[in-house]
């Protein structure tokens, strides 16, 4: 029998929960914000977080995990794996799928799978969640694959926001002479 990990990166946002139901390992974002760096999910909880950053007018930056940490995370899981199936915030929206598949370079072994979820938050975490269902009913990695691809396809994520401040703040939108007063 095949043994299969799943890695995640935290920007899919899988609750922790499910993390140690599913044995599913994730690899922290960082998030740099007054002057330090923080692991997301782990430093500080996401609630602690939007908490701090309701609090000032400075907004944190995020980056990717190293490709170094990748791969220490594929190497260490190697020693009890077949296979790795590694799930990732879209790469149109971060660098931390190609500094996942630059993690799996560095390895070299191809039972290192790396794959684009094209999605953000859930949308890409149901993916990597459904791929692990899968495992625990005893399916193939191949099966799993299949199965994350078919959510894909399904999956749409739509946002609502409590605020416009942080979106204003952060520079996203150019809203700003119409939404000055909120």
């Amino acid at each position: 029998m095949t043994r299969v990990k799943i890695v995640v990166d935290s920007a899919l946002d899988i609750p922790n929960a499910a993390l140690t139901e599913y044995g599913v390992v994730q690899v922290p974002v960082l998030v740099h914000w007054q002057g330090k760096e923080y692991k997301d999910k782990v430093d500080m909880a996401p609630d602690q977080m939007f908490k701090k950053f309701a609090e000032v007018p400075e907004l944190p930056t995020t980056s990717q995990p190293a490709s170094g940490e990748f791969a220490r995370v594929y190497k260490h899981l190697l020693q009890g794996a077949d296979v790795i199936l590694s799930f990732h915030i879209a790469a149109s929206l971060s660098g931390t799928y190609n500094s996942a598949v630059a993690g799996a370079e560095i390895v070299k072994n191809p039972a290192i799978q790396v794959f684009d979820t094209n999605s953000v938050s859930m949308g890409g975490g149901l993916q990597a969640l459904t791929a692990a269902k899968t495992l625990a009913a005893g399916g193939t990695w191949q099966e799993a694959l299949a199965s994350a691809e078919k959510v894909e396809e399904r999956v749409m994520i739509h946002l609502v926001l409590d605020t416009l401040s942080n979106v204003l703040k952060g520079g996203r939108t150019r809203l700003e002479a119409t939404l000055a007063h909120y």
